[in-house]
């Protein structure tokens, strides 16, 4: 059972495979040598020379081509060269049988990229074949009997999940098995003010109160605190807020006591919708959200079920009450290692302050003219109708627009533009952004549709959309700022996404002069310039860089300077934009190849600043070479 085709080798009077449904399909297909020969047109014998000319890129078999990394450098303008694709490997196969008599007659091929390609790379070639082999003739000494899935060992699992980081087989896994037997969580109901304040007279002042909190909505500014669970290690309670929100007032001394510590997972959350029940939250010591964050930056998720998963190898229930205990077990749990990986400063003096700061920013929220975006709306409105007859009339007739498949249908079959290029998923012609520019450089109509995405996307995603996250009750957008989602520890933005919002053009200025501030006030831009290259600057000591930073250069044109040999006073535009490509592109790893597709050169050329950069900046190639090496000797890298 498996979509891979290159299993169609193993076809034969005793085996079938059987391809799974995928979107796009009718179902599950059964395929039989006579389906292997209707689906790639060649016999179950003849995949592997299928494939051995073809090649699999998700394999890593090159095919008839050169081998990855071993491609020509094209000079500028210089044609991309091709070689046998599926179709063309079907067409050699059916003409000589074989590889090896393809190979022997690539003289007889009547296609000339097909008759380079088999001169030029009969080694790739046959080494592809031996890639594609799939080896029946390993040895083995296991019977069937043997394969039988037994019952689930769920603690071995978990500790092997936990170690590989296999969580969504872990879940997978506790799901099909009841998880070894723990103690129950017992929790009481506080309905009162005097429960309340029984409850917090028994737990001692000096232990850590964990929170957890229950959420009807959104979780940020437009989500209502329902509930909260409380927990100091030893005992469990919990309170509905969403009917007893008076009691809050029972609750706030010590939610707003700074000498009772607190741990809270997501602490900014709770501070925020503390805040619109006007209680003040203070006092958090712990957060496991953060502190797993900073733990494992790489993980996909650090809400509380996943992290305990991944910490405690179990699954957590909804309650409030599980919620406050899992809270008080991982800020023990992790406190340790926050501390062992030496990144207690950094949680305390940046990422926890950071999640108050946050918290008071969502809460005020900043002002929208929906003014401005209703005539935008409207401008667009018409700019759109006049580019939808534009590009009909370009087309020659109506169609949708907006689907991918009419439009390649349109550009190369009834155009019959150069270029173009079937996904190997739907089958249909790719019409992504690099596909239309390039087409636009010899046709209008890829032009025009450009410009219609363009406007379509801006007035969908902002123009229109902005205005309908306005909050009734404060006039304002409230956009949420997520602290542990970016690996790199930049902040992300979302309901609406702020930081997204294009800049550089007239349309993103636009757009962004709708945001205003409150009477007798002022927005304000702040920017670091350039705090990649300065940072950087610090952690290499180069001192070329260093010193075009203390001199106060553009540190761009000093990048010019160094590689085009200009002095600043003749410096171009192009100059300057070529060199912030390269001192961005090579501090983030950036290939020959990456270089060249940015700066519109030769991959020999881009290759040439790269080294010329390294030579001038010879402290920041001795401190990217380390960061490697660290990483190839401990499994990991420090930045600070």
């Amino acid at each position: 059972v498996s979509g891979d085709e290159d299993l169609f080798q193993l076809v034969n009077d005793r085996v079938c495979v059987l391809k799974p449904s995928r979107a796009g399909s009718d179902g599950e297909t059964i395929c039989d040598a006579a389906k292997v020969k209707e689906i790639l047109g060649v016999e179950p014998g003849q995949v592997v020379d299928w494939l051995a000319l073809t090649g699999d890129p998700s394999d890593n078999i090159p095919g008839a081509r050169p081998l990855p990394g071993k491609e020509p450098v094209l000079a500028k303008g210089e044609k991309k060269r091709s070689y046998i694709g599926p179709k063309g490997a079907t067409d050699l196969i059916q003409q000589f049988g074989t590889l090896e008599k393809a190979l022997e007659n690539y003289e007889q091929v009547k296609k000339q990229s097909y008759r380079d390609a088999l001169r030029d790379f009969r080694a790739e070639a046959l080494l592809s074949r031996e890639l594609a082999t799939i080896r029946t003739d390993v040895p083995l000494k296991t019977s069937l009997d043997q394969l039988q899935i037994g019952s689930l060992n769920v603690e071995e699992l978990t500790t092997l999940c936990q170690e590989l980081g296999f969580t969504t087989l872990l879940r997978e896994f506790l799901a099909e098995a009841p998880a070894p037997a723990e103690a129950a969580i017992e929790s009481e109901e506080l309905d009162s003010q005097p429960a309340i304040e029984a409850w917090l007279k028994s737990v001692e002042p000096s232990a850590l109160l964990a929170l957890s909190l229950s959420v009807e909505g959104d979780e940020g500014f437009a989500g209502r605190l329902t509930g909260l669970g409380l927990s100091d290690g030893k005992r469990v309670a919990t309170m509905a807020v969403r009917e007893f929100g008076d009691l809050l007032s029972a609750l706030a001394p010590a939610l707003g006591d700074p000498a009772r510590k607190k741990a809270a997972h997501n602490s900014k959350l709770l501070q925020l919708l503390l805040a619109k029940h006007g209680t003040a939250l203070a006092g958090v010591a712990d957060d496991p959200m953060l502190y797993s964050y900073l733990l494992e930056p790489l993980a996909s998720s650090h809400a509380l079920a996943d992290v305990v998963l991944r910490r405690q190898g179990r699954k957590i229930s909804p309650s409030l009450a599980e919620s406050a205990s899992r809270t008080h077990q991982l800020s023990e749990l992790l406190r340790p290692e926050i501390v062992r990986e030496d990144l207690q400063q950094l949680y305390s003096e940046i990422e926890l302050p950071l999640a108050s700061v946050l918290a008071e920013v969502e809460t005020a929220g900043i002002r929208i003219d929906a003014e401005i975006l209703a005539q935008m709306s409207g401008e667009f409105d018409k700019e759109l109708t006049t580019l939808t007859h534009q590009i009909y009339d370009l087309a020659g007739g109506a169609f949708d627009i907006d689907s991918p498949k009419q439009l390649g249908e349109i550009l190369f079959e009834r155009l019959k533009l150069p270029g173009g290029k079937r996904l190997k998923k739907s089958g249909q012609y790719s019409t992504d952004a690099s596909v239309l520019e390039s087409l636009a450089q010899t046709h209008d109509l890829p032009r025009k549709i450009i410009d219609y995405r363009t406007r379509a996307k801006l007035k969908s995603t902002y123009i229109d959309a902005l205005p309908k996250f306005v909050q009734q009750g404060t006039g304002r957008l409230h956009t949420t700022f997520n602290q542990t989602v970016a690996r790199t520890g930049r902040l992300s933005s979302s309901n609406p996404n702020l930081q997204n919002i294009p800049i550089g053009d007239e349309f993103g200025l636009r757009i962004r002069s709708a945001f205003v501030a409150d009477p007798g006030c002022r927005l304000i831009s702040a920017d670091y310039s350039q705090i990649e290259l300065r940072v950087l600057a610090h952690l290499s000591q180069d001192p070329r860089l260093i010193e075009a930073f203390v001199q106060n250069e553009d540190i761009h044109s000093r990048t010019a300077t160094e590689i085009f040999g200009v002095p600043a006073g003749l410096q171009n535009h192009e100059h300057r934009r070529m060199a912030k490509a390269i001192n961005y592109g090579v501090i983030y790893g950036l290939s020959a190849f990456g270089l060249a597709e940015r700066t519109g050169t030769s991959r020999t050329e881009a290759q040439r600043y790269i080294d010329t950069y390294f030579e001038r900046y010879s402290k920041v190639k001795e401190y990217l070479d380390g960061l490697v090496q660290e990483a190839r000797t401990t499994g990991r890298v420090r930045t600070a």
